[in-house]
């Protein structure tokens, strides 16, 4: 699972996430409109929607592995881990990290969160939801083929 969130300069601001199976194909890109100017808000709310849409998925795989390119919401979600989250946003993830068997947390460069930084963009104007099996954006596509085949 990859999260993220952006906020731009005109205000527009957004929260993505990009679910993908042990093989590194797309399960579920999902990505909200937000109301902030805070970009630790929006990569929290990257990882809640993330973690929220990864439940449907639980109970048939072995665990998940969290990924972020902001090294403060990284942070935040091993202190949530181990007991003490810093707000209601990583309070409520503390709650989803139990539908899982288990989960590993790692903080990963820009390049390697790509495909959710890619999707991060779009959501500041519009709510959209992509699955497996729809038609994507091709350089969308192409990001998650270089994820897949580790060009990153």
């Amino acid at each position: 699972m990859n999260f993220d969130g952006s906020v731009k300069q005109n205000g527009a601001a957004g929260a993505r996430g990009v679910l993908r199976d042990h093989c590194g194909n797309l399960l579920l890109a999902t990505e909200y409109k937000l109301y902030t100017h805070a970009t630790t808000t929006a990569e929290a709310t990257g990882a809640l929607i993330a973690m929220t849409a990864a439940q449907e998925w639980a109970d048939t795989i072995d665990g998940i592995w969290i990924e972020g390119d902001s090294a403060i919401t990284i942070a935040d979600l091993h202190r949530t881990a181990r007991g003490h989250p810093s707000d209601k946003t990583m309070a409520q993830i503390a709650e989803l990290f139990c539908a899982f068997k288990a989960y590993k947390i790692s903080h990963v460069y820009r390049a390697a969160n790509r495909a959710a930084d890619f999707v991060a963009s779009f959501s500041c104007f519009d709510d959209t939801e992509w699955r497996r099996g729809m038609s994507l954006p091709l350089d969308f596509c192409a990001i998650l083929n270089e994820d897949r085949t580790f060009c990153t």
